[in-house]
C-alpha cells in the first residue's frame, strides 16, 4: 500500500480555505485545518490560542484578496501575498506569509507573517504572470536563488546580476534598471556593518518560475537604515525580510519584499 502525501492541488486547495475562514471569521473552518500544535512567527502555541489570536487580529478584516500564491515543488509549503481590506477607514494592506503543512492530511503547523501596515492605499495587484517558456526556464530554483544570496553576500553582484536579473525589473512599485537595482541592495552594506543575508525558508514553484523567500539578516549598524539611528553602544541586529520574485526568460523580473523594521528597532531598543 502506497503512502499517499499531498499535493500540490490540495496544498493550495487547504490555504484558500483557511483564507475563506479567516475573511469569513468561521471559527470552526479555521480550526478544521490547524494540527494540535503549531508554530506562530516563532512561537510554540496550541490551536485555540493560535485561533483567539488570529481572530482577534482580524476582526475588523472585511476581505482578504490572494494576489500572489507560490506552492512549493518539493515541500509541504505555500508562500502568498495577501491584501487585506478592513471595515473601518476601508483601509487595506499587503501581508506576506509562509505557510507549512504536515503530511499526509495537509494541516497548518507553521505560519510565519509580516505586514507592510505602511503601504499606501490603494494597493496594486501583481499583475498576472506570463506562462513560463520551457526552453529558457530555470529547473531548479533553490540553486538559482543560492547563487543569487551568494552574489549579493560576496559583493559580487556586478558580475552575477547580469545572469539572473532582466535588464529592467520593478521591485515593490519601482522600476529599475540592474545598476540601479544593485546599488539599493549595496545602499544597506553600508549603513550594516558585516551585513549578511541568510535564506531561513524557502518556496519555490519551478512550473511558475516563482521563488518566495524568507531571509534573516545579521549585523551592526552604522549609520541610519530606513530612517531609524544606529543603536549608541554599537547593537547588533537580526530581523527578516519576505521577499517574493517572478522570473520571465530564466532571470528575476520582478520583486516583493517587505522587511521586518519592528524587530530591527526592538533589537535597538526602539520598539
Amino acid at each position: 500500500m502506497t503512502s499517499h502525501t499531498a499535493t500540490k492541488p490540495e496544498l493550495e486547495q487547504t490555504f484558500l480555505s483557511f483564507v475563506a475562514g479567516i475573511k469569513h471569521h468561521d471559527e470552526n473552518a479555521i480550526s478544521a485545518l490547524l494540527a494540535p500544535d503549531l508554530t506562530h512567527n516563532g512561537h510554540q502555541v496550541g490551536r485555540q490560542e493560535y485561533l483567539d489570536g488570529l481572530l482577534k487580529a482580524t476582526a475588523d478584516t472585511q476581505d482578504i484578496i490572494v494576489d500572489m500564491l507560490i506552492v512549493s515543488s518539493q515541500n509541504p509549503a505555500v508562500a502568498a501575498r495577501l491584501i487585506h481590506h478592513s471595515r473601518q477607514g476601508h483601509q487595506q494592506h499587503p501581508e506576506y506569509v509562509f505557510v507549512h503543512f504536515s503530511q499526509p492530511i495537509p494541516k497548518i503547523t507553521s505560519v510565519r507573517s509580516l505586514a507592510d501596515e505602511a503601504s499606501s492605499s490603494p494597493i496594486p495587484l501583481s499583475p498576472q504572470a506570463p506562462t513560463p517558456e520551457q526552453s529558457t526556464a530555470v529547473q531548479d530554483l533553490a540553486s538559482f536563488y543560492s547563487d543569487y544570496i551568494a552574489s549579493i553576500n560576496t559583493l559580487t553582484m556586478d558580475r552575477h546580476f547580469p545572469r539572473s536579473c532582466q535588464p529592467r525589473l520593478t521591485h515593490n512599485d519601482r522600476a529599475l534598471d540592474i545598476p540601479s537595482y544593485i546599488a539599493l541592495i549595496e545602499s544597506s552594506f553600508g549603513d550594516i556593518r558585516g551585513l549578511r543575508f541568510n535564506v531561513v525558508d524557502l518556496v519555490a514553484d519551478e512550473g511558475k518560475q516563482q521563488v518566495a523567500s524568507r531571509i534573516e539578516f545579521t549585523g551592526r549598524p552604522v549609520r541610519p537604515f530606513r530612517g531609524v539611528e544606529p543603536g549608541v553602544n554599537g547593537e547588533e541586529v537580526k530581523f527578516h525580510e519576505h521577499a517574493f520574485y517572478f522570473l520571465e526568460g530564466g532571470r528575476i523580473v520582478r520583486v516583493w519584499s517587505v522587511l521586518d523594521m519592528d524587530a530591527y528597532k526592538r533589537c535597538l531598543g526602539r520598539s
